[in-house]
Parts: C-alpha cells; structure tokens; sequence
C-alpha cells in the first residue's frame, strides 16, 4: 500500500504540473487500474476497471464520457501527499 499511494502522488503531481499527458496506475493485484488523460483544454477523461476478485468474471469498467475539470487536482495532491506523509514513500515510513 505505501509504494503504491507514493507512485500515485508522484505520477499525478508530475502530469499536473505539465497540464498534459497521460497518467496510468494500477495496484498490485491489478484490482484497480485506470488512466487519466489529460488535454489541451485543461480537463481530463478517465477509463478504466475495477475487480474485486481476479478468479471470478465479474468485472467493472468504466470510461468517463464527460470530462473532469482539472481544477480540482489542487485540492486532491494536497489529501495524497498527507497519505504519504502517513505511509512513506516507495521504502516505507522513516522516522
């Protein structure tokens, strides 16, 4: 979990801060995966899944048609960065 909320805070600060780009994650089990794509009108398009259980079918996809204002970035990379503040980076917690 830590590695992964830091690689998250990362990515997303990076392509943030290009207003541009496309940004991908994925957890370990690939439970959860999805891409936020970025464009020149300042918005993103998100699409992805999520699968609870990989041995079963059950699959949710999803795909945004409306796009996602990216004005609201700013307040999310704050929330990330006090979960890596909590978790550490990809090392883990150091005190």
């Amino acid at each position: 979990m830590k590695g992964q909320v830091y690689g998250l805070y990362v990515q997303l600060q990076k392509v943030y801060k290009q207003l541009k780009g496309i940004f991908h994650f994925s957890n370990r089990d690939d439970s959860l995966n999805f891409t936020l794509q970025f464009n020149q009108y300042e918005q993103i398009q998100v699409q992805g899944y999520f699968q609870e259980l990989p041995s079963e079918e059950n699959r949710l996809e999803f795909e945004f048609q409306f796009q996602l204002d990216q004005r609201y970035l700013p307040k999310t990379l704050p929330e990330l960065k006090n979960k890596v503040n909590f978790y550490g980076d990809m090392k883990g917690k150091t005190d």
